[in-house]
């Protein structure tokens, strides 16, 4: 009964489904990295294993509050590093194309102790933006990345699901700990890949034999 509904949820979908029965099956399938119409991504790894996915070039937001002087400092740590190239408002900001200078002081008078005119960065890889409106947040728009970590299933493979609100853009980058670095615009989309009882079902084009 299991087996008659895949192949009817696959005929309505235009292809049928086959079923591989081993795990091993897979790279001889040609199991790759794809997402499906939804957007969602799928690898293969050990059946019921936990892989790490790095992820880079998901956007991100920042805020930072400027002081009564109008500066906003961006500070720079090991776990959250001042990134390399970020947008403010209408302005793309270089990191290493700023000059590297000491922080005054504020002053009760809303002024800097030493006048800057510039945004510069100071010797501990922090960024300062001067000239913002004074205790007002600044956002801070860039790319960032993140470790998922991804759950196999009793098949062999395992789906990372793409935000409707926030999806995945054309230039993010996925790399499996067990596996190549792929780029989301490049990966073909294919009809998901069912997982049941423990058996792969391999949607395959519309007329080929096979099935259980």
């Amino acid at each position: 009964m299991k087996s008659n509904r895949l192949k009817q949820y696959a005929a309505l979908a235009g292809s049928v489904m086959i079923s591989i029965p081993m795990m091993a099956s897979l790279a001889s399938a040609n199991f790759a990295p794809h997402k499906d119409a939804k957007g969602a991504i799928y690898f293969a790894g050990a059946p019921n294993a936990e892989i790490q996915v790095a992820i880079a070039g998901l956007p991100q937001t920042r805020n930072i509050t400027a002081n009564a002087c109008g500066v906003a400092v961006i500070r720079n740590s090991l776990t959250r590093p001042v990134p390399a190239t970020f947008t403010i408002g209408a302005n793309t900001i270089t990191t290493a194309n700023l000059p590297t200078q000491l922080l005054p002081r504020c002053l009760t008078t809303g002024q800097l102790e030493e006048a800057r005119t510039q945004n510069f960065k100071t010797s501990d890889g922090s960024v300062v933006l001067v000239s913002q409106t004074p205790s007002a947040s600044v956002q801070m728009l860039f790319d960032g990345s993140k470790i998922r970590k991804l759950k196999m299933n009793a098949c062999g493979f395992g789906r990372i699901s793409n935000s409707s609100t926030n999806p995945f853009g054309a230039d993010v980058k996925f790399t499996p700990q067990n596996g190549s670095e792929v780029t989301y615009g490049n990966l073909p989309t294919q009809l998901p890949w069912l997982c049941k009882d423990g058996v792969t079902y391999q949607p395959v084009a519309a007329g080929v034999g096979g099935g259980s």
